[in-house]
């Protein structure tokens, strides 16, 4: 996919909205709140939405999406809180789906499906 110009949303699983453009989740009901994502969340979140159900090594997350290590942290813890923030955030809008699957010394999957879409993010 790299060179490609990348789809402004994603639709993660059957009821999240991963808006790329704005850097927010929403349900795919317009009622339900919306979460804005720090650039760091939203660049880890791509990688996942770009490999949908396919292992990511955790050196390769921290590689690809430039993850710096805080004062006191390393990258790779800096990518556990990361990814535990968005797995909140995807629990607090589907609660009965798990997103982000961690296997252990190997990586993270998205266990669920991302497909691309144009969905407005303006809405």
């Amino acid at each position: 996919m790299e060179g490609l110009p990348l789809p402004p949303a994603f639709i993660l699983g059957r009821r999240i909205v991963f808006d790329v453009t704005t850097a927010t989740l929403r349900g795919v009901e317009k009622s339900e709140n919306c979460i804005e994502l720090d650039h760091v969340s939203c660049q880890v979140l791509l990688q996942f939405a770009i490999s949908p159900q396919i292992l990511l090594r955790a050196d390769a997350l921290i590689q690809r999406t430039a993850l710096e290590s805080g004062k006191h942290e390393s990258p790779a813890a800096r990518l556990r809180y990361v990814v535990d923030a968005l797995r909140r955030s995807l629990r607090a809008l589907d609660p009965s789906t798990t997103y982000i699957v961690k296997i252990p010394r190997l990586g993270y999957v998205l266990a669920t499906s991302a497909v691309q879409t144009c969905y407005p993010s303006n809405q």
